[in-house]
């Protein structure tokens, strides 16, 4: 089936901004973020110790759970130039054992009060076995809200600098998020992780995975964290994720190459 991607304007303007943008807004106080598990993260700034949070997600929904997370020193070779890099090694593990997947995991912050374990409203999650839409030979997902409101999350193509851009839209308001990666293999669907309400102020949430082989973030987007130039959400929290020493080839699954 050929591809097809609706066409973004003023690209050329709004590229850098958007591509760059990985900072929390300020007088939202970020929280610490990290997605996957047994993952790498150069530098030393974790601490072993209990404290953590897990979106644990199955079936039935979703609900942050108490963790644990484990450190040890690493300097793996081949991420960056075949050099070995000073970091360390992140392992959580539930403080219960519990089916689901865990989608993200989270530490919480007394300025945050709604980061504590319980129940956390779900429309979609990448652990409850609901699959991404492709409507119209398009691969805009459709998040579905109380009330039969929905949010759409479309990728567009930005010609001028070959990539996609994610785009989020409701019935009055559009904004443009993150680039996607590009590199061959990487999936189509996969860059939602989660929509709901987490920070429990009515609107929705997201968390979506903008990573790829060669690196690239994870962000959990707020809309308490929405400001003027970020009309629907804002990012509250933001994990970098470490090169898996991979090569982008150059071709795309996205672009068709």
């Amino acid at each position: 089936m050929r591809r097809r991607f609706r066409l973004g304007w003023a690209f050329a303007a709004v590229f850098a901004v958007v591509n760059g943008a990985s900072g929390a807004p300020t007088g939202h106080p970020p929280t610490a973020l990290v997605v996957g598990n047994d993952v790498f993260q150069p530098g030393a700034a974790y601490q072993t110790g209990p404290g953590w949070l897990g979106l644990l997600c199955d079936l039935s929904g979703c609900r942050l759970v108490p963790a644990r997370l484990e450190v040890s020193p690493a300097r793996p070779t081949g991420l960056y130039d075949d050099q070995p890099i000073a970091g360390q090694q992140l392992r959580f593990t539930l403080a219960s054992k519990a089916p689901g997947r865990v989608l993200g995991w989270f530490h919480p912050d007394a300025r945050l009060p709604w980061l504590v374990p319980g129940s956390v409203t779900t429309y979609v999650s990448a652990g409850d076995g609901v699959k991404r839409r492709s409507e119209g030979g398009t691969f805009d997902v459709t998040v579905p809200l109380p009330g039969g409101q929905m949010t759409i999350i479309a990728p567009l193509l930005d010609q001028q600098h070959g990539a996609i851009v994610l785009q989020l839209r409701t019935t009055t308001k559009r904004q443009l998020l993150r680039v996607l990666p590009t590199c061959s293999g990487e999936g189509l669907d996969r860059f939602l992780l989660w929509a709901g309400d987490i920070d429990r102020d009515g609107r929705p949430d997201y968390l979506l995975d903008f990573a790829s082989q060669t690196g690239g973030e994870a962000v959990l987007y707020l809309s308490s964290a929405a400001d003027a130039s970020q009309p629907l959400v804002g990012p509250g929290a933001v994990f970098q994720g470490a090169s898996s020493g991979a090569e982008c080839d150059g071709g795309s699954a996205w672009l068709g190459n």
